[in-house]
């Protein structure tokens, strides 16, 4: 509706020549910059997924589906789906919130990066008491192991 009545026309013309799938993705740079022409033409020329980087450019927006995320954040939420239960979330939550402070970084990769290596020397010492010692875990009450998650017993309690 912002292009003369004589014009649109030529304008719908032109933008049906490039097709339903490119007029999609031309169509906002057309209503924000009024440019049809320019935009018709590129559509023309290069591919889809260029034409939409091109537009979302010039637009000053991010491509349709993409959502910017800071660094680690992908991984920060790979990590918390893969939580079996609410306590293990709770649990991965306070180890990133901790660790930000402690690594000096957002970056949960960094953070967990800074984890491992905090935690990773304790971890050998267990593993080699575990191969010297086959007795390293006793029996609960119920006949399980009573084994923690770091390898540890309830006599040898570290980290």
């Amino acid at each position: 509706m912002q292009f003369p009545e004589s014009q649109r026309p030529l304008v719908r013309a032109a933008i049906a020549d490039v097709g339903l799938a490119k007029a999609t993705v031309i169509a906002p740079a057309i209503e924000r910059s009024g440019q049809w022409a320019t935009w018709v033409e590129l559509a023309k020329r290069l591919p889809t997924h260029t034409l939409q980087l091109r537009i979302s450019e010039a637009l000053q927006a991010h491509p349709r589906g993409y959502e910017p995320l800071p660094p680690g954040e992908r991984f920060r939420r790979s990590v918390l789906s893969a939580m079996p239960d609410i306590e293990a979330m709770e649990l991965v939550t306070r180890f990133f919130e901790v660790g930000a402070r402690v690594a000096s970084t957002d970056n949960a990769v960094g953070i967990f990066v800074a984890g491992c290596r905090e935690c990773l020397a304790d971890w050998e010492v267990h593993a080699a008491a575990r191969r010297t010692s086959r007795n390293f875990a006793h029996v609960g009450k119920s006949g399980e192991s009573a084994v923690c998650p770091r390898g540890q017993t309830d006599q040898a309690p570290t980290c």
